[in-house]
């Protein structure tokens, strides 16, 4: 899986709530990566310890979950709150 950042751009993770009429749950990176999950909680772990990943290397990375209200959220990879 290849999720390095390029330029100075950030890294965006997005997690949709989804759908209930589909089992597939997605995490989007940036405008063309996608990877699909059988779980919520595994699509946000996936895109959280991906996030840690790239921030270790000095990467600039957030993650934006869509809650249930269908608000998105924006996240560190660490899930504290970004304002």
């Amino acid at each position: 899986m290849d999720l390095e950042k390029t330029g100075d751009e950030a890294t965006i993770f997005d997690v949709p709530l989804g759908s209930e009429l589909s089992s597939c749950f997605v995490v989007l990176v940036g405008e063309t990566k996608r990877y699909e999950f059988g779980t919520r909680p595994a699509a946000i772990a996936f895109a959280l310890q991906s996030a840690q990943r790239l921030w270790k290397e000095d990467h600039s990375v957030s993650v934006n979950i869509e809650g249930a209200d269908h608000v998105w959220r924006l996240f560190d990879p660490f899930m504290k709150p970004r304002t």
